[in-house]
């Protein structure tokens, strides 16, 4: 391979990387895109099904995974499964530990418990990451 050659190739390939490392959109598929793109719906039955679906169909990074299992942990609270909700919403903290969100999430879940401590601890932690 010549060298001319071979410098465009290591150019694509380091614009295709840093284009994968810089890219924030969380959607990679139609489900995911779908998913996201409703996260507020009223109709939380769909919405765990989709992300179910979406995280099932593969993310592209932890934080990508983390921020699907909050918005279905949101879901299932709405819906007043606690339990559930609490799984995903540790798994979204496991996954990326600075995910605000997901705290906040989870300190709703441990009020409606009756988890008083740990929902404060939870709410220091998101004021912590603001």
């Amino acid at each position: 391979m010549n060298k001319k050659r071979c410098k465009i190739l290591f150019f694509f390939g380091l614009m295709l990387f840093t284009n994968i490392i810089t890219n924030t959109s969380y959607a990679v598929g139609p489900i995911c895109t779908e998913a996201f793109g409703n996260k507020d719906s009223d109709d939380s039955l769909k919405m765990i099904d989709l992300y179910g679906k979406c995280i099932s169909e593969g993310l592209g990074c932890n934080r990508q995974y983390s921020a699907a299992y909050t918005n279905r942990g949101a879901h299932y609270r709405n819906l007043s499964r606690l339990d559930e909700a609490l799984t995903d919403l540790n798994k979204a903290i496991e996954l990326d530990p600075k995910n605000k969100f997901a705290y906040k999430q989870r300190a709703k879940i441990y009020t409606a418990m009756g988890k008083t401590k740990e929902a404060e601890a939870d709410e220091k932690i998101a004021k912590k990451l603001n």
